[in-house]
């Protein structure tokens, strides 16, 4: 069975290897006279239909066909070639694609190597339309790969001989069908496999299909299962299976389910349909252990690059385990946190309890210490069956806040929880009554920050604290842009 550790451990991309200097690039005498001068791009662009082999069946829809649209961008009589592929779940069409092209204007610019300029542009154009808007840097990026005369994995310093698998994928079908396209993936290493139709169902395909081969699978339920207690049943069915991972297990808006579910799973999870672009990378930390990176959802290869150095990058506040710890040790701690205060697949209080901190007294919000209560319940305290320390449920119908006795019986409070930047959730409320609670009582509150999934706008208008409840504390727009550590140092 592959376990996470070697998961990780043998997919990652790693970026070593020489990379190409712009001195490097220029210095190329067979090359220079392309660049700059009079010269101007010039795109065109061709609609096709390219049809299936079989049926192909995900949970949600079928496809005999998919649209498609070639494009060409030549410059100095070199010529770099791209395509828009459009699958239902992107929403674009010929002619939405054919539409938005003929509004790009490459000729205004005389450089094909700016990059960043040109596709900011095609960018800007219109929103969405990201399959158009890969047709068009996939395009760019081949012919200035042809001008340097270069692949694109040497220029960003990949080794190609660590790049991932191409897998097979097999659609829904009938135990017959499914037999029958896994005898047609004999050239392939991995097989994908599409699930979510019910558990019947699904474990029959993962059945035909093991009937004939024992290549390893990828898993993908394409949002088909909506609990996640049936979603760790059927992960855990898969384990046993030779499965690498599953991706897009839960419906992708759903992401505390998903976190539960990650922390939970003996399989990596990987984000597909909650995963577009590269702002939403950095809610999905903790989220999933994975991403996975397609041109037609990302605008082309440019982004899917920038989304790689962006995976490697994000780090969470409970990941500065270096600042925090020496803070805590010897105090008598508190944490407040929920089932997405995760370092990496471990609970901060696992992670904790397990550093030898004295933690006296765990705090639930709303939903309750590992995220299973419905909005609005109340919880009852109770005692973490993992850790043996008391839960206080700062949900149980009563203040919302703990006692000055509970409060006298700490040192320091660790908050951590992830919040989505919208005023009506309570974790905003819950972390400024706990402020208060910490100031009147003299003890010290660290905040584990986390990204604001919906960080990148604001919204909606400013509360009236006439209407001050849970569900509105502070005077902020509905969508107020900020994290939580932000919302601390107001």
């Amino acid at each position: 069975m592959t376990t996470r550790r070697n998961f990780l451990k043998t997919s990652a991309l790693v970026t070593a290897g020489s990379l190409i200097t712009p001195a490097s690039i220029f210095s190329q005498s067979n090359k220079s006279s392309r660049l700059g001068g009079s010269k101007t791009m010039q795109l065109t662009f061709k609609p096709y239909e390219a049809k299936l082999v079989h049926p192909f069946t995900v949970s949600g829809y079928t496809r005999t066909t998919t649209p498609i649209v070639l494009t060409e961008i030549t410059y100095d009589g070199v010529t770099g070639y791209g395509e828009a592929a459009m699958p239902p779940y992107l929403g674009e069409t010929i002619a939405s694609v054919t539409s938005f092209l003929e509004k790009v204007n490459l000729k205004q610019f005389s450089n094909p190597f700016e990059l960043d300029d040109i596709l900011a542009y095609v960018d800007a154009i219109a929103i969405n339309n990201t399959a158009a808007k890969a047709s068009v840097d996939i395009a760019l990026h081949d012919l200035v790969g042809k001008l340097i005369g270069r692949p694109w994995h040497q220029i960003w310093g990949y080794t190609a001989s660590k790049a991932p698998v191409t897998t097979f994928t097999i659609g829904i079908d009938t135990e017959e069908m499914v037999k029958q396209k896994t005898r047609e993936t004999e050239q392939f290493k991995v097989i994908k496999v599409k699930l979510g139709v019910d558990e019947v169902s699904d474990k029959m395909i993962i059945n035909a299909v093991r009937s004939v081969t024992d290549k390893p699978l990828r898993v993908d339920a394409n949002q088909g299962w909506k609990d996640k207690h049936y979603a760790l049943k059927m992960i855990e069915w898969l384990a046993a299976k030779n499965v690498e991972f599953v991706e897009q297990p839960l419906p992708k808006h759903n992401l505390d389910d998903m976190a539960w579910l990650t922390e939970h799973s003996p399989l990596p999870t990987i984000a597909d349909e909650s995963c577009q672009r590269l702002e939403d990378i950095p809610r999905l930390k903790g989220v999933f252990d994975g991403i996975n990176i397609k041109l037609m959802k990302c605008t082309g290869m440019r982004e899917a690059n920038k989304m790689i150095s962006m995976v490697a990058q994000v780090k969470v506040g409970a990941e500065s385990v270096d600042e925090y710890l020496p803070l805590l040790q010897g105090k008598r701690v508190g944490v407040l946190s929920n089932q997405t205060g995760v370092i990496g697949k471990e609970h901060i209080v696992d992670f904790l309890h397990r550093k030898g901190i004295n933690i006296v007294c765990i705090f639930s919000p709303e939903h309750g210490f590992r995220g299973t209560a419905d909005a609005g319940e109340h919880v009852s305290s109770s005692v973490d069956e993992k850790t043996g320390i008391a839960i206080k449920s700062l949900y149980d119908g009563n203040t919302g806040k703990p006692s000055d006795a509970v409060m006298q019986s700490i040192d320091v409070l660790v908050y951590d929880l992830q919040d989505v930047g919208l005023r009506f959730y309570t974790y905003l409320t819950t972390m400024v009554r706990m402020m208060d609670a910490c100031a009147a009582n003299h003890v010290k509150m660290i905040i584990l920050d986390r990204p604001n999934p919906n960080g990148h706008y604001v919204d909606g208008p400013i509360l009236d604290l006439k209407y001050r409840s849970a569900v509105g504390w502070i005077p902020v727009p509905v969508v107020h842009g900020m994290t939580l550590g932000e919302m601390a140092g107001m």
